[in-house]
């Protein structure tokens, strides 16, 4: 247990998901936008999802802006870990403006990391367990890890944990809450966890492919 510094409790009022064209941008939702936008020099973001919605996409594109040097990072599913192939395809098809134009450093966490059985110490037993229940021909019967934390370390220095998913259902659509937290321990911690997790072992980096061929040389 960590005594913080600093605790605010954010939570969606219930009904947000009521505005015309859904677009009803709850409290948490502009109270994040709002101290994300003051970051100066590190942004770590943990999400099971990571499906940038316009108005954070602005958010990230004045950060870019105002302060080229921000490094952003990002700790996701990759296409073996999800548990939402719907929202991950919606990832997939935005790589190139997340890792391109907004200049995020993307890593996607693997389904057997190398600290499987530090993470889940009963792995074996429960990957018995269900070897040995029926599943339909097309479920895998191997159990998977999959990243279910909402939470990010701005500048080694504020946290937020939360229910919060970094895609438009939290933004317009779920009730959610968490907690904005400044406490240099606390960030310290989740900053640790958070990296572990990113690091070759357990995640892959996402990366801009380079071609072998420029395109007259694989036309002609």
């Amino acid at each position: 247990m960590v005594r913080a510094d600093q605790v605010r409790f954010l939570a969606d009022r219930p009904g947000k998901n009521r505005s015309l064209w859904l677009k009803g941008s709850g409290r948490a939702s502009r109270v994040l936008a709002d101290v994300i936008g003051e970051a100066k020099r590190e942004l770590i973001i943990q999400s099971p999802y990571f499906v940038v919605s316009r108005e954070a996409e602005k958010v990230f594109r004045r950060l870019r802006t105002e302060r080229p040097e921000l490094s952003v990072l990002i700790s996701t599913n990759s296409f073996g870990s999800t548990d939402n192939t719907v929202a991950y395809s919606a990832n997939y098809r935005l790589r190139s403006l997340y890792i391109e134009s907004l200049g995020f450093h993307a890593y996607e966490y693997k389904p057997y990391p190398g600290d499987l059985h530090r993470v889940f110490p009963a792995y074996d037993v429960f990957a018995k367990r269900a070897s040995m229940e029926p599943t339909p021909a097309h479920a895998p019967k191997k159990p998977f890890l999959c990243i279910h934390a909402k939470s990010f370390v701005m500048d080694e220095r504020v946290s937020f944990i939360g229910s919060f998913n970094l895609d438009p259902r939290s933004v317009n659509l779920n009730t959610e809450v968490g907690f904005l937290i400044t406490d240099a321990e606390v960030a310290r911690q989740l900053r640790s966890d958070i990296l572990t997790d990113t690091a070759p072992r357990n995640s892959w980096v996402i990366n801009r492919k380079s071609m072998p061929l420029r395109l007259e040389e694989a036309n002609s």
